[in-house]
């Protein structure tokens, strides 16, 4: 699994579940993985998340540049 697909099934089930706060769009491009909230380098989406050496990370808003 990437990091892309990570996030696509985040946001996914997050909206099913209707878990508060709502999220602004549903759209998984829309959203940024992190390590931590601390963080402002976002993880590459064609990263396998296998590779990546942690199992918790950060979803948010992507940025604009």
């Amino acid at each position: 699994m990437t990091a892309g697909e990570l996030i696509r099934q985040a946001v996914d089930a997050y909206s099913k579940e209707g878990t508060r706060p709502l999220l602004t769009t549903a759209d998984p491009k829309a959203y940024d993985l992190h390590y931590s909230q601390y963080t402002l380098q976002s993880l590459d989406p064609a990263e396998k998340v296998i590779n990546l050496g942690s199992r918790n990370f950060f979803l948010c808003l992507h940025r604009p540049a």
